[in-house]
């Protein structure tokens, strides 16, 4: 799932029920942090059940990547410390030796040529490590395209041009057809992209509400290929502190003679301390079975139905745009007759 998310910590809780429903095993997004946020904590970024993986939390607009944790991922730090800003890479691993190196990317309707110029080196770059699937995903905010001709609406030597061209070199598919960007009085547009190497590697695309009052819609897709997944095997035993029996716990912990500990050096009255510690929690509190696997995430129905009325109500935005814009269309070309 990727999206244009414009401040991720006033939309927590709705992505976070989103997520839940559609239950993804990667979620992109771009332009996380708020406007002059300053420094955040990592802590207000976190999503349950996934590694995140963040361009920055005190400069730019910030792009994230979260992984399922099941999978093996890792950072690409050759191409996610590069020239251009924003952007963030990870590879995960595949069955046999296969990889896909997923990348997150924001291009400020702001950046300058050379930032621009970046953003196509930093794609060759991403074509030469020879990843055997490569995914991109981001607000690349490049208007002037025309992606059913994969033509630019510019000159051939504009940065939108060069960026067109790079995308021909590098063989880098583009998946997008439909706008992803609304707003009140301009003509939507297609800003996010999803690019691959491969062009039958994405299906089932999704064009979802924005999330809160992002003016960009969410993407939701299936992109194959095939990975050992860890999710359904066997976990170890966990403690359930949910199920404890407390007041046992300390019953246990009053009959430890805490004064043996008295002429002990730091590591031994440690190694004395979490030993009597462990002993209590093995008598009051009680294990997971191994084997279980872990329940699905849970919606309330309320939150389910605000997300099917905010849904409906999208659609029929869309149709309304939709129609505007045609109509639009037709009387500028009545006007020309």
């Amino acid at each position: 799932m990727y999206a244009n998310i414009d401040s991720m910590l006033n939309k927590r809780e709705e992505l976070k029920t989103l997520i839940s429903l559609k239950d993804p095993d990667f979620v992109v997004l771009t332009e996380i942090l708020p406007k002059n946020s300053g420094v955040l904590s990592l802590s207000e970024f976190e999503l349950n059940s996934y590694e995140p993986f963040i361009s920055s939390l005190d400069r730019g607009r910030g792009v994230a990547i979260y992984c399922r944790n099941s999978l093996s991922v890792n950072i690409v730090d050759t191409i996610t410390c590069d020239d251009f800003q924003e952007s963030i890479w990870v590879r995960i691993k595949l069955k046999s030796t296969d990889t896909l190196l997923l990348g997150s990317i924001y291009r400020s309707p702001n950046s300058d040529h050379i930032n621009n110029e970046n953003l196509n080196l930093l794609l060759r770059k991403v074509k030469e490590l020879n990843d055997t699937h490569v995914l991109i995903l981001g607000d690349f905010n490049y208007k002037d395209i025309n992606w059913n001709l994969r033509q630019s609406n510019t000159s051939c030597s504009s940065d939108t041009s060069k960026f067109i061209e790079t995308l021909n070199d590098t063989y880098l598919y583009q998946h997008v057809r439909e706008p992803t960007r609304y707003r009140h009085d301009q003509t939507p547009s297609i800003l996010d992209l999803i690019l691959t190497n491969e062009e039958l590697m994405v299906s089932d695309i999704e064009y979802m509400n924005p999330i809160g009052k992002s003016d960009h819609i969410a993407l939701y897709f299936t992109y194959t290929c095939y990975v050992d997944d860890d999710s359904n095997a066997r976990t170890e035993p966990r403690y359930l502190y949910n199920k404890g029996d407390y007041d046992k716990l300390r019953e246990e912990l009053a009959i430890v003679d805490w004064s043996e500990a008295t002429d002990m050096d730091i590591e031994a009255y440690w190694d004395f301390f979490t030993s009597n510690i462990s002993k209590a929690m093995e008598k009051s509190i009680p294990l997971s079975k191994p084997g279980a696997k872990p329940k699905k995430k849970w919606v309330t129905g309320e939150a389910s139905s605000a997300i099917h009325e905010k849904k409906k109500a999208w659609k029929k935005y869309i149709y309304c745009k939709s129609t505007d814009t045609y109509m639009a269309y037709v009387n500028k070309r009545n006007l020309c007759t």
